[in-house]
């Protein structure tokens, strides 16, 4: 099995992992193995926020390795955007608030977490 290459996502990688294209413009990093894509991850601008977000297939989540190399990705880009970025964790993923935090992550009163660059 060959490793996971981590590259920027293009149009037509998040419509071959969504089934569609984004509903908003974003800047996002794809995991590909083999030319399947197995994640992706990165942001998108909403009024005076950056949302982060990542979604990977269930066959991937053993990549720990890719998964952070890419999560460190995406926080650099979120941080040379200069503008606080905010996640939602997934309720269905066991340890996704826990890994928000020990990113850097604060939960807010509203459930929302906050990560200052």
């Amino acid at each position: 099995m060959s490793s996971v290459s981590l590259v920027p996502a293009t149009e037509e990688m998040i419509r071959e992992f969504y089934g569609s294209n984004p509903p908003r413009t974003v800047r996002a990093i794809a995991g590909v193995r083999d030319g399947e894509v197995l994640g992706v991850g990165g942001y998108y601008i909403l009024g005076r926020r950056v949302f982060v977000f990542s979604d990977i297939k269930p066959e991937a989540m053993k990549e720990k390795k890719a998964i952070v190399r890419a999560t460190k990705i995406v926080l650099g880009m979120v941080r040379k955007s200069g503008i606080p970025g905010m996640a939602i964790p997934d309720e269905d993923i066991e340890g996704a608030e826990r890994f928000l935090s020990r990113l850097g992550f604060e939960k807010q009163p509203s459930g929302v977490y906050e990560w200052q660059s």
